[in-house]
């Protein structure tokens, strides 16, 4: 493998997507090391342009690596940041810092990146990239809606004035998953939004996202 990859370089030295590629191939098969080296000599490539590196996708590899790989949270945390300075379009790398921030118990966090990527990458972004960005934010609503829900049973005594909090996120994780769907109608949206309606003890409307889906 390592024998077509750096084939494939010397018939496109500029092209950074063979780096990311071959760099991913290394992280996976435990050379970290290595992926990093590969993907600073992508950014000495200078990209496709002159002007230096346009290829947003050279840093979010980099940052997959650095968190997957090496569980260096600060470096990947850069690396996710450079990736959406250099292309606003990059929805990706949005989606993967914000993911990166959920599993370190960031919510709030995740949730800002992923808003930022909503606002950054609309009309830009690939459509795919987009619903995911929207799956994810709804995703995140659904567990503070679950979460506001069970505090209000054990807590508030049925105080439903106070209830319209969690009704709330409700509502808003149901236009992400919709929104996401508009998108791109994947299985894996209409899997999350049927597992939500489930855990608030709406089997009918759960079974109603499925039959649509």
């Amino acid at each position: 493998a390592r024998e077509l990859y750096d084939k494939a370089h010397r018939s496109h030295a500029t092209n950074t997507r063979v780096f990311t590629a071959w760099a991913m191939a290394e992280a996976r098969h435990g050379n970290a090391t290595g992926a990093l080296k590969l993907l600073e000599r992508a950014t000495r490539a200078r990209g496709f342009a002159p002007g230096g590196i346009t290829d947003a996708a050279v840093f979010s590899t980099l940052g997959e690596v650095c968190w997957h790989h090496l569980e260096d949270f600060d470096r990947a945390a850069d690396a996710f940041r450079r990736s959406v300075e250099t292309d606003r379009r990059h929805a990706a790398g949005y989606y993967k810092w914000a993911t990166m921030e959920l599993r370190r118990g960031r919510a709030g966090r995740a949730r800002d990146l992923l808003q930022r990527g909503i606002w950054g990458c609309a009309g830009v972004a690939k459509s795919v990239e987009m619903a995911k960005l929207h799956r994810a934010k709804g995703q995140l609503e659904a567990n503070s809606t679950l979460r506001g829900k069970r505090r209000w049973e054990k807590y508030e005594d049925g105080d439903m004035e106070k209830a319209q909090r969690w009704e709330q996120d409700a509502e808003s994780a149901r236009t992400s998953f919709r929104k996401a769907l508009e998108l791109s109608a994947a299985a894996a949206t209409f899997a999350a939004w049927a597992r939500f309606e489930e855990a608030l003890g709406d089997v009918d409307a759960a079974r109603d996202v499925l039959e649509d889906g």
